[in-house]
């Protein structure tokens, strides 16, 4: 494992979301894929969906202290964007060929339960398609450089509780045992 081999050359290995200010931090990404039988396009509308309740779950993606530290530096994101052309939106499409066609979310970390994670970003994708979410306009450049104005990420593990207290999405798909534990 990485870390045996990292302990074998007297280095450390370190897969907390921001081992060392002033460097990169970890943290990975959720492809998705949404098809319809019928050939017709859906992944605008999951990513919408996706796009319209990140911030309410984000304290499931980022469930420590120390993944605050991570979004916004570097190339993690800090704004609820997406982009196919500019690798550090929120969500990214990478190109491909054909029909296989996915997004990346960027934002959680590997303190995150996966299971959690994957159904709420399948909730809020589905209720993209079935409301028929449109799809806003592709942020091809950085936010940073001030050209509009975007929604931020919840800043603090503070900020991210809150988001999710108050949301009605997150008090539909989980029980309230599961969010208790989150922000409280």
């Amino acid at each position: 494992t990485p870390r045996f081999f990292a302990a074998s050359i007297r280095l450390s290995a370190d897969f907390s979301p921001k081992p060392l200010k002033g460097f990169p931090g970890n943290g990975y990404h959720i492809n998705m894929r949404a098809c319809a039988d019928s050939g017709e396009q859906i992944l605008p509308n999951a990513i919408a969906g996706v796009l319209k309740h990140i911030s309410e779950c984000t304290v499931f993606l980022n469930p420590k202290v120390e993944s605050y530290d991570r979004l916004g530096e570097g190339s993690a994101p800090r704004y609820v964007t997406w982009s196919k052309d500019h690798r550090n939106q929120l969500i990214r499409i990478p190109p491909a060929k054909g029909t296989h066609h996915y997004a990346q979310l960027r934002s959680p970390d590997a303190n995150s339960n996966p299971y959690l994670a994957n159904a709420l970003l399948i909730e809020a994708a589905l209720e993209g398609i079935v409301n028929k979410y449109e799809l806003q306009a592709p942020t091809n450049t950085d936010p940073e450089d001030g050209e509009g104005v975007f929604e931020v990420l919840p800043l603090t593990l503070k900020e991210a509780r809150l988001k999710a207290s108050e949301s009605e999405f997150l008090s539909r798909v989980l029980n309230p045992s599961v969010t208790d534990c989150y922000i409280k």
